[in-house]
């Protein structure tokens, strides 16, 4: 099918149609010429190529064995999980086992190099200030009876 049909199929633009192809988010998605080649049985991405890469991103900071808190970045589990299996349909990432959707299993996953292709596009948009991020951070400090606290907001 091409763009128009994947737009009429999945309720979007047909130009949204045509950015998830340029994104390489479509699998099995093919130029020819000036338009795609969507296989028929194409599904619409569950989240932006962004929201796919900040999964990956993350998954390699649990990796180095930081703490993530899925929520700050606006998932819950089922929109995690749904991206999980998709990324897994992409062939960006290996070992993630959607019959057994568990966070604690994301050290276990392996991230193909098509993954790190989707995390630099991700980290390259925002150093050209193509995505709005915002981070809060907060802490805390008590010594003795005495304690304090401060938290604030970057938007970029």
């Amino acid at each position: 099918m091409n763009t128009r049909q994947a737009g009429v199929k999945w309720g979007v633009n047909h130009k949204t149609a045509g950015e998830y192809c340029r994104q390489q988010i479509i699998p099995g998605a093919e130029k020819k010429g000036r338009g795609w080649d969507i296989p028929d049985n194409a599904i619409k991405p569950p989240l932006s190529r962004n929201r796919l890469a900040l999964i990956l991103d993350n998954i390699v900071q649990i990796k180095y064995g930081a703490a993530i808190d899925w929520e700050t970045f606006g998932f819950d589990d089922s929109s995690l999980f749904d991206g999980c299996d998709y990324l897994m349909k992409l062939g960006c990432m290996s070992g993630w086992d959607s019959n057994v959707p568990d966070k604690s299993n994301f050290s276990s996953i392996t991230i193909t190099p098509r993954g790190e292709e989707l995390i630099n596009a991700r980290r390259t948009d925002l150093q050209k200030g193509k995505l709005n991020v915002s981070v809060t951070a907060e802490a805390g400090v008590s010594i003795g009876v005495a304690s304090g606290k401060i938290s604030g907001t970057v938007s970029k």
